[in-house]
Protein backbone atom coordinates (compact mmCIF):
# COMPACT_ATOMS: atom_id res chain seq x y z
CA UNK A 1 0.00 0.00 0.00
CA UNK A 2 2.73 2.67 0.76
CA UNK A 3 4.65 1.90 -2.53
CA UNK A 4 1.70 2.64 -4.55
CA UNK A 5 0.77 5.26 -3.02
CA UNK A 6 4.42 6.79 -3.59
CA UNK A 7 4.26 5.96 -6.73
CA UNK A 8 1.02 8.28 -7.27
CA UNK A 9 3.39 11.15 -5.72
CA UNK A 10 5.99 10.44 -8.12
CA UNK A 11 3.80 10.64 -11.05
CA UNK A 12 2.10 13.85 -9.81
CA UNK A 13 5.15 15.16 -9.04
CA UNK A 14 6.65 14.42 -12.33
CA UNK A 15 3.61 15.90 -13.79
CA UNK A 16 3.85 19.30 -12.23
CA UNK A 17 7.38 19.22 -13.36
CA UNK A 18 6.42 18.60 -16.85
CA UNK A 19 3.76 21.74 -16.45
CA UNK A 20 5.94 23.97 -15.26
CA UNK A 21 8.48 23.10 -18.32
CA UNK A 22 5.26 23.30 -20.63
CA UNK A 23 4.46 26.82 -19.12
CA UNK A 24 7.79 28.19 -19.34
CA UNK A 25 8.61 26.82 -22.83
CA UNK A 26 4.85 28.48 -23.92
CA UNK A 27 5.56 31.78 -21.91
CA UNK A 28 9.14 32.15 -23.73
CA UNK A 29 7.32 31.66 -27.06
CA UNK A 30 5.40 34.64 -26.50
Amino acid sequence: MREKALEVVKQKFSLSVFGERLENIYSSLI
